[in-house]
């Protein structure tokens, strides 16, 4: 069982002896996934949740939307990051005389890995799958006063860390989870199956069909081809089965999909 109150009181007192004493706190609670998952609950949001805070530890559940990405930053004290459901990838950047950053290695982390960061790294972020992604993350400081960088997605010239930036990459991600009834959505490409068939979904981009991207309910929105697709020698066009939809997800606008 997890114990949120168990873990932030051993967090605290592991920081005293140092990052690694924190990093073996962390790495028992995410060795139990489902613990974790049944005290904060099922992701359903990306965004940053505070479970504690004081001036030795930030504590975090932190939510990466599905296939979201953040530019490099750096958090100038070390962090420890658990991931109890979904995955993500690192980029680590080694800075360069000129102010920029180029790559410098990777680190993929799936259920159960933990990370640990030193206070002098600088790492972009992206959750690659369709689906939420949540980790623990353990500060060394008040990860909320910190003074922080963060390099342009494209120049890697360095500027100072836009907070409202960061909230809205969140609530842009978010976006994306509204459609449909509320539940997880993904972001599918299509696949055309045999005629008689719905078209089956691959949790990546294909460009196979006109819709090609598109955030949809993976729960209540099954596509169908229709006259003109592919299976007919025709144009690729699909339309949505508006019968398939449930009540509690009245189909929107496809040009709004």
């Amino acid at each position: 069982m997890f114990d949120q109150d168990r873990f932030i009181a051993e967090c605290e007192a592991a920081a005293a002896e140092g990052q690694p004493a924190v990093r073996e706190v962390v790495t028992r609670a995410v060795a139990e996934p489902d613990a974790v998952l049944a005290r904060l609950g099922e992701p359903s949001r990306a965004g940053i949740y505070p479970l504690y805070r004081s001036k030795t530890v930030t504590i975090l559940n932190l939510v990466w939307g599905p296939s979201m990405s953040i530019m490099p930053h750096d958090h100038r004290m070390w962090a420890v990051i658990g991931i109890y459901t979904g995955r993500e990838d690192n980029i680590f950047w080694r800075r360069r005389p000129d102010g920029r950053v180029e790559a410098a290695g990777a680190r993929s982390c799936s259920v159960r890995d933990c990370l640990p960061l030193g206070p002098e790294i600088v790492h972009s972020v992206l959750n690659p799958i369709p689906r939420l992604t949540g980790a623990i993350h353990v500060y060394g400081g008040d990860f909320f006063k910190q003074e922080r960088s963060e390099w342009d997605a494209e120049a890697l010239t360095e500027r100072p860390y836009d907070t409202e930036k960061a909230r809205r990459l969140f609530e842009e991600s978010n976006r994306g989870l509204a459609v449909g009834c509320g539940r997880v959505s993904l972001r599918f490409g299509f696949r055309a199956g045999p005629a008689t068939d719905r078209l089956t979904t691959q949790p990546w981009v294909r460009t196979l069909c006109a819709n090609q991207a598109r955030w949809i309910c993976a729960h209540c929105h099954p596509y169908r081809p229709v006259a003109g697709s592919p299976e007919a020698g025709g144009a690729s066009r699909y339309q949505a089965d508006r019968d398939g939809w449930g009540a509690a997800c009245p189909p929107p606008s496809l040009d709004a999909l």
